[in-house]
């Protein structure tokens, strides 16, 4: 879909099935395509692919945060297989701290790097005036006004950029179990004194923090209500696109009518010559971009659902 010149003659639209060992059954359309049908194909599929490095980042971050969601049972089933050949040692303490360094390191990047890239993006492609832009920006300036985990975390980002995040493993509880074995069980604490010390912390944010007292925060809590404001970052920015996704659904839609294309089997473009005179070889498939269309509109519904709850 990244080619936007129409080659005359070799490009008709048609379908393929994969089947097993590698092969297929596939079919052409021998009424190749107009220069017409071929910017109406592109200007109706190409929100997918503006759509494209917005679910790469937010992808990137919903594993960033299941890593975090499992690192207190990951960790201590990691500490656990340490009391069978007897204590925890300092290193197995070590090695324990930069996992949960590296996951929750990784969440607050990939969060920041979601956000700095999908206002980079809604301004370059509509406009530092636009409504699109505005809107993400308000809801970006909404979830710092109004949730102490956002607020907490955007920061912890900048924090972490110089200095190891002030967390901790503490308390360990280890217990035995009907089997014998004994199993470890952490939390992952952040501590708001050591953040609300340190000037790389805004002067607002300190204060609040200050606010707090010396007890940890439950970073897991906290990380959970950071993915939910980024999960409605995203679910506004499909919302941005869906009139132009609802067009794409139509077209496709149309699609399948006229050309009688099954329901199991996937549409591309076939681009080579004529297919009565070229071995299929000489072939290739451009995909049209419906699947991504479905995920995008899968997406949306999963985090408005979310959302309600």
């Amino acid at each position: 879909m990244n080619d936007v010149s129409h080659l005359p003659g070799r490009r008709r639209f048609g379908w393929y099935r994969p089947k097993p060992n590698g092969v297929m059954d596939h079919s052409i359309i021998a009424r190749p395509l107009e220069e017409d049908n071929w910017r109406e194909f592109r200007h109706y599929t190409r929100v997918v692919e503006y759509l494209r490095p917005y679910m790469v980042d937010y992808l990137a971050l919903a594993d960033d945060f299941e890593a975090v969601e499992r690192a207190e049972m990951e960790i201590g089933e990691a500490l656990s297989r340490q009391f069978e050949v007897g204590l925890v040692a300092i290193p197995a303490g070590v090695d324990a701290n930069a996992n949960a360094q590296r996951r929750i390191g990784n969440f607050l990047g990939a969060a920041s790097a979601f956000r700095d890239r999908t206002k980079t993006r809604l301004l370059a492609e509509f406009g530092k005036e636009s409504d699109e832009a505005s809107a993400f920006e308000a809801a970006t300036n909404h979830w710092f006004d109004t949730s102490l985990a956002y607020r907490c975390l955007c920061q912890l980002r900048n924090y972490a950029q110089h200095q190891e995040l002030p967390i901790s493993f503490v308390p360990i509880n280890a217990e035995r179990g009907a089997d014998g074995a004994m199993r470890a069980r952490i939390r992952l604490q952040l501590y708001p004194a050591t953040l609300a010390a340190s000037s790389r912390i805004s002067k607002k944010v300190r204060a609040e923090l200050k606010t707090l007292g010396t007890d940890p925060l439950d970073l897991s809590v906290f990380a959970a209500e950071y993915m939910k404001a980024h999960n409605g970052l995203m679910a506004l920015v499909l919302g941005l696109y869906a009139p132009r996704l609802e067009e794409m659904a139509h077209y496709a839609a149309a699609i399948y009518r006229l050309f009688e294309i099954p329901h199991d089997v996937v549409p591309v473009i076939w681009e080579g010559e004529d297919p009565e005179a070229t071995p299929s070889s000489q072939r290739r498939a451009i995909m049209m971009g419906f699947d991504e269309l479905l995920r995008a509109f899968a997406l949306r519904e999963r985090l408005s659902l979310s959302a309600a709850q």
